[in-house]
């Protein structure tokens, strides 16, 4: 399969890093476009919802030994992406 790089879109809000200079230049460059969502409306950015699920079900799950260590491990993050496909296939 071959990715179209001048399709990519980036859906992002106006916090202070999404709109730096430095990282407008670099998407920019490399032909991504943005799309700008007012700041603190999840209920426009649908990947807010899943990252909202997941950060729940770590916390719920993985509370007591949860680390920067283990999260970028991604033991708990692979967990809580099969959580949700398991939520999702139930629909």
């Amino acid at each position: 399969m071959s990715l179209e790089w001048n399709l990519l879109r980036l859906m992002q809000n106006g916090a202070l890093g999404h709109t730096a200079r430095d990282t407008a230049t670099k998407l920019h460059e490399r032909g991504i476009q943005v799309i700008y969502s007012p700041s603190f409306s999840p209920d426009l950015n649908p990947i807010e919802k899943v990252w909202h699920i997941m950060q729940n079900y770590l916390q719920d799950n993985f509370s007591e030994n949860m680390t920067y260590d283990r999260l970028r491990d991604l033991d708990a993050v692979k967990e809580a992406v099969k959580q949700l496909q398991s939520m999702n296939s139930e629909r």
